[in-house]
């Protein structure tokens, strides 16, 4: 969770030193740099404190890392939830940058998302689904 974009931040980085040194010989290339990576995190946490009024939770991971947010009213069976209870994450990021030539144009960012959850009185889960 700490660590999410940490291997894609250097893809990023190493992409766009590469593409800088493609710029100042553009000319010479004929297909300027892009770079596709994925990958899917599975990570577990236990549930060291709860306060289902306030529906603030804290959470611990393995290393003794402890995380304390907020769960919003999305979360709908939070009631199910215990402290002692091990909650398993997993979660798939992807990233895409392809280099064009200018065009003038204002450089832009996309992002696709898209959630479900459990139904009422299920075990509490959610998705984020990405199309």
């Amino acid at each position: 969770m700490r660590y999410t974009m940490n291997a894609f931040a250097r893809s990023l980085v190493a992409f766009a030193l590469a593409a800088a040194g493609c710029a100042s010989s553009s000319a010479e290339s004929k297909k300027l740099p892009s770079l596709e990576d994925s990958r899917t995190i599975t990570d577990s946490v236990t549930v060291v404190a709860l306060n289902q009024d306030t529906r603030v939770i804290t959470v611990q991971d393995k290393d003794g890392h402890k995380l304390k947010f907020k769960v919003g009213d999305m979360v709908r069976n939070l009631p199910q939830v215990e402290v002692g209870d091990i909650l398993t994450i997993t979660y798939s990021e992807s990233i895409a940058v392809q280099v064009v030539k200018p065009t003038g144009a204002e450089p832009s960012l996309t992002v696709d998302a898209a959630a479900a959850r459990a139904e009422p009185g299920r075990s509490p889960r959610a998705e984020w689904l990405t199309p």
